[in-house]
C-alpha cells in the first residue's frame, strides 16, 4: 500500500496542477457572462459560453493527452523509485480517461451561476461529487477491485455529461 499511497500523492498533485487553469477559465468566463447578461447583451454572453466551452474542451484534451503520453516523465519529477512511478502512471491514466469533459462542464456550471440559474449551477457543480463520485467510489471497487477507486472520477465525469445534457 505504501507504493500506491505515494503514487496517489503524485497523481493528486498533477491533477491539481492541471485543474488550476480551469478555475481561471471558469472565473473569467463567469465574469464576462455575468456582466454581459446583466447588461442585456445576450449574444455576447452566449458567445462567451461557446468560447469557454471550446477552450475548456481543448485544454482538457491537451491535459488528457499529456497525462496519457507523458505520465511517466511527469511522475519522475517527484520520485526516483520506478515502482512508485509505474503506479502513478497507472493511476493518472485511469483518473484522466475522460478529462476532456472537465473544462466544459465547469464552464457550463459557471455560466448558469452567472445568469442567475443557481439550481442548474448547483446540479452541475455539486452533482459530480455527491451524485456520482462518492457512490462510484463505493460501488466500482466491488466490480473492479482497487482499480474501481480510480475509475470513479472518469465514471463521474461521464455521469455529469449525461446530467448536463438533461439540465440543458
Amino acid at each position: 500500500y505504501d507504493v500506491t499511497i505515494a503514487a496517489y500523492g503524485i497523481a493528486s498533485r498533477l491533477l491539481t496542477f492541471a485543474f488550476l487553469p480551469l478555475l481561471g477559465l471558469n472565473f473569467a468566463c463567469q465574469s464576462i457572462v455575468g456582466n454581459n447578461f446583466g447588461a442585456g447583451l445576450f449574444a455576447r454572453s452566449d458567445r462567451t459560453l461557446l468560447v469557454g466551452l471550446g477552450v475548456g474542451l481543448c485544454y482538457g484534451l491537451g491535459v488528457e493527452t499529456t497525462f496519457m503520453l507523458a505520465a511517466g516523465p511527469l511522475a519522475a519529477l517527484f520520485v526516483d523509485d520506478s515502482a512508485i512511478i509505474a503506479e502513478a502512471v497507472r493511476i493518472v491514466r485511469l483518473i484522466a480517461l475522460v478529462y476532456v469533459l472537465v473544462g466544459p462542464l465547469m464552464v457550463l456550471s459557471g455560466y448558469f451561476q452567472a445568469i442567475g440559474k443557481a439550481a442548474n449551477a448547483a446540479v452541475i457543480s455539486l452533482g459530480r461529487t455527491y451524485l456520482f463520485t462518492i457512490p462510484f467510489i463505493f460501488a466500482l471497487p466491488l466490480a473492479f477491485g482497487e482499480t474501481g477507486i480510480w475509475l470513479a472520477a472518469p465514471a463521474a465525469d461521464l455521469g455529469m455529461l449525461a446530467l448536463a445534457i438533461i439540465v440543458l
